[in-house]
């Protein structure tokens, strides 16, 4: 009987190390489930960022596109100026051949 004793006694000392295993598994497992939403939360926030990122480019990109457009027509004004300059220098020429031809 005495054998009987000690295997039952042997039997729960090991279904307790056997529960206390399982326990630590379990306590395991919630840290590495925390650890895992912490890092799903960190990723979306990452990702959150590289979206306004990308939006902050977009619109800095349309900004460069209308100050690179704003300067093509004011260059283009220039030249039409330009011209428009040199053809009055030259009617002014011309004007005071015109009128160098009246003079007494």
């Amino acid at each position: 009987m005495e054998e009987g004793t000690q295997q039952i006694e042997t039997t729960a000392e090991k279904f307790i190390g056997i529960n206390s295993a399982v326990m630590e598994m379990v306590n395991n497992i919630r840290l590495v489930s925390g650890n895992l939403e912490s890092m799903a939360t960190r990723g979306q926030e990452i990702n959150n960022s590289i979206e306004d990122i990308a939006a902050v480019s977009e619109e800095s990109a349309a900004g460069i596109e209308e100050t690179s457009a704003s300067s093509e027509q004011a260059s283009a004004s220039m030249e039409e100026i330009s011209f428009s300059s040199n053809d009055l220098a030259k009617l002014a020429e011309e004007l005071n051949e015109i009128v160098g031809q009246f003079k007494l």
